[in-house]
């Protein structure tokens, strides 16, 4: 049965993440019924009704569209400088930032789960972009727990970023059925070719009851250029006397397949250029 969360929690969710929540835990006797798992996830797969605005949070909006390749680590204020967070239901728990479990970098967003039988609906919202035909969309996901009903919706306006404008889907990230199935990241990509040439706005809309908790972070919007990175310099610690042969491993970091040179100099004369 989850646990129950002491109500002098709350008091604290803004400032961290509350640690007694770590123990939550799934067993036989959940709370919540068959029935209303089933009951929650059609609900928050309903369509928000037209002109419910919500509460909305977050610095003075930019009026610039961006384009090319665009990249949200969640590393500095939150949220980031034209983003919008927009409390619909729940008012105790929206998007804010986190240092708990980032998938990359110090911080991640994360969207608390409500209190038993509450339902919740937070937006994050993404700022006005300019599509090309070769872009995508892609972030990482994390629910913090699994089993309970949650439901991410990752959906498309071609107008302005009114709810009721986000009337393209692109995908229905529900738990137990495409979320990740542990409490680990998971990747997840879309094309964006079908909104070539128009001005979007990209908004992640995560309605539950009592759900997962969840955590998004390195959120990518457009066409990579073309990049390499490293990943390791393969030599052991411990070699004996005698002629060794360096490695490393390096990744294309970027959208397109491509070819590059790599050198790998070491002090003393090494030298070394492969094509990769």
């Amino acid at each position: 049965m989850k646990k129950n969360l002491l109500l002098f929690a709350l008091c604290f969710f803004f400032l961290t993440l509350p640690l007694h929540s770590q123990n939550r835990v799934v067993s036989g006797n959940n709370s919540l019924n068959q029935s209303n798992v089933k009951g929650s996830v059609e609900r928050s797969a309903n369509p928000m009704p037209q002109g419910q605005l919500g509460r909305r949070s977050g610095p003075a909006l930019s009026t610039q569209t961006i384009s090319g390749y665009y990249r949200e680590d969640f590393e500095g204020g939150f949220p980031p400088v034209g983003w919008q967070v927009v409390d619909v239901a729940d008012p105790l728990n929206t998007w804010i930032s986190s240092i708990i479990s980032p998938y990359s970098g110090l911080q991640s967003a994360y969207l608390h789960y409500p209190l038993t039988g509450v339902y919740g609906e937070d937006w994050l919202i993404l700022p006005q972009y300019t599509v090309a035909a070769t872009d995508s969309f892609s972030f990482w996901l994390k629910p913090q727990f699994v089993n309970f009903p949650d439901t991410t919706f990752i959906l498309v306006s071609t107008t302005d970023s009114s709810l009721g404008s986000f009337t393209n889907t692109i995908d229905t990230l529900i738990d137990h059925v495409n979320y990740p199935l542990t409490s680990i990241y998971q990747y997840y990509s879309y094309s964006l070719a079908a909104f070539a040439g128009q001005n979007i706005y990209v908004a992640f809309r995560n309605a539950n009851v009592y759900g997962d908790g969840i955590f998004i972070d390195r959120v990518s919007i457009g066409t990579k250029p073309p990049d390499a990175a490293s990943i390791s310099i393969d030599i052991p610690k411990f070699a004996a006397l005698g002629t060794i042969n360096p490695k490393a491993t390096f990744k294309n970091d970027g959208d397109s397949i491509i070819s590059f040179p790599v050198t790998m100099n070491i002090t003393g004369g090494y030298t070394s250029t492969k094509n990769i």
